[in-house]
């Protein structure tokens, strides 16, 4: 009933500030049809483009018979004589060397590789131990962030990323062992948070598998992985989110690994005294991984991997403090630079100590942009395209220089073939890096391969303790002395001495014959690559 002197108008109710975003009016079906189809398209077209870089990675790879990674031949050469020694009784090397096997680092690796040497002779092995020790860690990324619970698109833009991160400076050296304790410690700090969180025995019983796991494909595994863990066990008391003897129970595989190693090494591993880079060399040495060849190329690269992070990173800044997986990672970017800057570069002769904390250091800023970028609800389409740019540029960086290293080696190893069986020769090389890097490093392991010759040079003895020398010492220069012109009379009493114990010489191509040799020697053969003498006394 209208009241008098009223003019009845209809009510507008005062808008409510809930703090959240306009609600958007409703899509008609068609219109969310078709945001749906297109979305189901742009996953397809990324999923397929991923697939293929993959599929150019390990293309390459494969096709490199000639495996021009600096340490990578001589790690396939150790793995020639386990499997003479596991396989065949030592009918080729058992006059060089002895086989005790006990729990050591490097132990797992190397009896991996030699059971494909076994199986798919030695350069299908190679070839293939190069494209497992890569993919290694785009497989160990995705299986920590599922067990993080991230999401899909997270997940495929980490892979994508750490198709990049998986190739560099150490992947390049040659360094498998470590390359593959990388993924393992990340799947072993994967069990220990999912522990963390829920105290069930399953997930603490797979965290102490990976910790062994670790010990024995390479030593660092242990203190990455410990660190990882104290790291993240504090931020658990901190955060009441773990009690007290849960997180001391992450202590107990890590303590055991260290207690067998100190047993079983009897202080014989490295003696000597720790080296440290001066200061500014150690703060440039922070990026070292990232560079592989010629600034022009690898800068851009870093450029697209920090522009993945920022376009992950950008916004949710007031929600940072809260976001657990942010803070977790962050924390552990900063423990891992942290251990960097306090090791060593080298202590006696185990040498790049300080290295092996930094691949980490990338990984945990990524994982941690990835989860402010899921707090904030934003698209990853833009991620997706930047790494898949990254992962695309890096392949193309990997082959025009992998490519032309693999044909020199070829000729390397057709050379190395000729010298005589079971003899004892001096590999010599010669060419400067590719950069930070040189793949022709250990060509002389190719001797070993094709004609079970030895050369001081082979990895045995020292850290893997169960590949021991039998009735010879390792004698000569130093592997660097050409490159590094170390030259004068001192060196010319060294090569007269390695010339006693090594009657022949493998000299790379080109060589300054001012450069030595310095013993009396004959040519017995030589091709564009090398030249092989024997010592004329």
């Amino acid at each position: 009933m209208p009241v008098p002197g009223c003019v009845d108008t209809p009510v507008r109710p005062e808008p409510f500030d809930s703090g959240l975003a306009p609600v958007r009016p409703e899509r008609s079906e068609a219109e969310s049809k078709g945001a749906r189809s297109r979305a189901r398209a742009w996953i397809a077209a990324a999923a397929a483009a991923g697939v293929l870089v993959a599929g150019a990675y390990a293309a390459l790879f494969w096709s490199l018979d000639a495996l021009p990674f600096q340490d990578v031949p001589n790690h396939l050469s150790r793995a020639v004589i386990l499997a003479d020694l596991l396989f065949h009784g030592g009918a080729r090397f058992g006059d060089a060397f002895t086989l005790r096997l006990g729990p050591a680092p490097y132990l797992l690796a190397d009896l991996s590789l030699a059971g494909l040497v076994e199986r798919l002779g030695p350069y299908a092995a190679g070839r293939l131990w190069v494209v497992v020790t890569w993919a290694s860690l785009p497989a160990a990324v995705a299986g920590y962030l599922r067990l993080r619970r991230y999401r899909p698109s997270s997940i495929a833009v980490a892979t994508l990323v750490a198709f990049y991160l998986g190739t560099d400076w150490t992947f390049m050296a040659g360094f498998q062992a470590y390359r593959l304790s990388v993924a393992e410690t990340l799947l072993a700090l994967a069990a220990w948070q999912r522990f963390l969180e829920s105290g069930r025995p399953r997930w603490w019983l797979a965290y102490a598998a990976c910790v062994a796991l670790g010990y024995l494909t390479h030593l660092s595994a242990v203190l990455m992985t410990g660190v990882a863990a104290a790291v993240t066990g504090l931020l658990a008391l901190g955060g009441r989110r773990a009690p007290f003897l849960r997180v001391a129970a992450g202590a107990v595989p890590l303590l055991a690994a260290v207690g067998w190693e100190v047993a079983s090494a009897h202080g014989e591993v490295a003696p000597g005294v720790a080296l440290y880079d001066p200061l500014l060399l150690k703060l440039k040495r922070t990026v070292s991984l990232f560079h592989r060849y010629e600034y022009r190329f690898d800068v851009p690269l870093c450029a697209l991997f920090a522009g993945v992070l920022a376009v992950l990173a950008r916004g949710g800044r007031s929600r940072r403090r809260r976001n657990e997986r942010a803070v977790a990672a962050v924390a552990l970017a900063a423990a891992y630079l942290a251990l960097y800057d306090a090791t060593p570069l080298a202590h006696g002769y185990v040498a790049w100590i300080d290295c092996r904390a930094l691949p980490f250091v990338p990984l945990f800023l990524l994982f941690a942009a990835l989860a402010l970028a899921e707090e904030s609800g934003r698209s990853a389409r833009r991620a997706i395209a930047l790494a898949l740019l990254l992962a695309a540029g890096n392949a193309a960086l990997l082959r025009a220089h992998l490519v032309p290293a693999n044909q020199h080696m070829r000729e390397l190893r057709a050379l190395a073939s000729r010298v005589p069986r079971g003899s004892f020769f001096l590999p010599v090389a010669t060419h400067r890096n590719d950069h930070a890097t040189n793949p022709f490093l250990h060509f002389g392991s190719f001797a070993t391969i094709e004609a079970d010759a030895i050369t001081p040079y082979l990895f045995a003895g020292g850290v893997t303790r169960y590949l021991e020398r039998r009735g010879w010492e390792r004698l000569g220069p130093s592997e660097f002395w050409y490159q590094e012109r170390r030259g004068g009379p001192f060196l010319g009493w060294e090569m007269t001495v390695a010339g006693w114990s090594f009657p022949y010489l493998l000299w790379e191509k080109p060589f300054d014959p001012s450069g030595g040799p310095f013993v009396p020697v004959r040519l017995l053969a030589e091709n564009g690559a090398a030249a092989l003498y024997q010592v004329a006394w």
